[in-house]
């Protein structure tokens, strides 16, 4: 399929927004996850700090020798000498109570003492302490006696659990979000590889065809010249060689002449000339042409003219060779006496065409490829059926551009039947 310089671009655009939708909402998934975990390690947290003041009250050292002993309580946090020992002892029973609750985290610890709680009783700016008001975690604690009060806060130095209970959500989140990115670009560096060649192809096959219209021009005009001497006239033998090289010349142009319709029709510089056309008129034109071919495999073509209205809008020459395909097929792929049935009826604004035979038929592997380019059903040890698979591609992308349809029914040894859809014309 070749596909126009729009149409890539469109996809591209369309995968490009798709993905860009998708990443905002990979996004805003990953910060939901992570704002989740957040607050639960903070509930968590706010329980490990009502067992964290539990166990400052239960430590006789902390509660009440540390607050009302020999140091001196203001100095507690501050660096002076003599208090090294309960700052210790303080954040000590902190770390053995994270590391209990499975949270074995780093802290920092800031506090201040005095008598009565400053987290309770702020009064700015005399009791301010601005190294507890950045802790995220605070808890306030008083002696035996609820006299003087030592006011904790504590932080944490390493978000490590938290990130630790994300990564199970963010890292998958992230390499598919990276894998994503990068199958978009591969896939666009594809497409544009594939047009690349698509179009070189073409443009190959294109000069190739125009380079043997002039041999073949010149093979054509000198068999006529040969079979309108007197020397040729004279010799049925000679005039049966010049016969045979007029009729293969002229196989040979009617296929040059499919690769270049299809060419033309890829690449978007076919051009219809489109008319009122009376299909009934140009199917009968076709089945007194095929008259001849018919005679000789003694077989038999009924036309049923069932349609009311049989004009549409379009090219008379493209829809002939067209409906010309299709006969050919139909007389060519059979191993009896070929019997065709073309019928006509109108649906609507619809004109449908059917062409039935009674050949070899197809399996449904055939059916779904037999509209391809270059594509052949194959026939076992047969080989009189000849050309290059061009001829259903053609007639597909005809209907196509005339704004119709072709579609197959067939089954193998019971012949087939082509239908064709075509917007009627009044």
């Amino acid at each position: 399929m070749f596909l126009s310089k729009r149409w890539i671009i469109l996809i591209i655009a369309v995968t490009g927004v798709a993905l860009m939708i998708l990443l905002i909402i990979q996004f805003a998934w990953i910060r939901t996850s992570i704002e989740v975990n957040r607050r639960h390690f903070a509930d968590r947290m706010m329980v490990v700090s009502n067992k964290i003041c539990e166990a400052y009250y239960a430590d006789k050292a902390i509660a009440k020798e540390g607050l009302t002993g020999a140091v001196r309580t203001q100095d507690l946090f501050k660096g002076n000498s003599g208090t090294t020992v309960i700052e210790k002892a303080i954040k000590h029973k902190l770390d053995s109570v994270l590391r209990a609750e499975q949270m074995p985290l780093s802290s920092e610890i800031s506090g201040r003492t005095g008598s009565s709680c400053y987290l309770m009783n702020y009064v700015p700016p005399a009791l301010h302490n601005s190294s507890i008001d950045r802790s995220a975690y605070k808890l306030c604690l008083c002696n035996h006696k609820k006299q003087v009060t030592l006011d904790l806060g504590f932080n944490l130095v390493s978000n490590k659990m938290l990130v630790e209970d994300s990564s199970g959500l963010v890292l998958p989140s992230v390499i598919l979000i990276l894998l994503l990115t990068a199958l978009f670009a591969y896939i666009i560096y594809v497409i544009n590889r594939q047009k690349s060649l698509a179009e070189l192809k073409n443009d190959f096959i294109n000069n190739l065809t125009h380079e043997f219209n002039t041999p073949l021009f010149s093979i054509g005009l000198t068999s006529n010249l040969l079979l309108r001497s007197d020397a040729i006239g004279q010799s049925e033998k000679l005039k049966g060689y010049v016969e045979v090289i007029t009729t293969e010349k002229n196989r040979l142009q009617a296929q040059v002449d499919k690769i270049l319709r299809l060419t033309a029709i890829e690449s978007g510089s076919l051009i219809l000339e489109k008319e009122a056309v009376n299909i009934h008129k140009l199917i009968e034109q076709n089945i007194a042409g095929f008259a001849t071919t018919m005679e000789e495999k003694g077989g038999h073509i009924t036309f049923r003219a069932g349609a009311v209205n049989p004009y549409v809008q379009g090219d008379r020459v493209h829809l002939f060779n067209a409906f010309s395909n299709l006969l050919d097929n139909a007389a060519k792929y059979s191993d009896k006496n070929p019997e065709i049935v073309v019928t006509s009826s109108r649906a609507g604004d619809e004109l449908i065409v059917t062409i039935a035979d009674n050949g070899i038929g197809m399996d449904r592997t055939a059916m779904n490829m037999i509209f391809d380019k270059f594509y052949r059903v194959k026939h076992g040890d047969r080989h009189d059926v000849k050309g290059f698979g061009l001829g259903l591609s053609y007639v597909k992308k005809i209907f196509e551009l005339h704004n119709g349809s072709i579609g197959v029914k067939s089954r193998p040894g019971e012949g087939s039947e082509f239908v064709i859809h075509l917007p009627g014309s009044n």
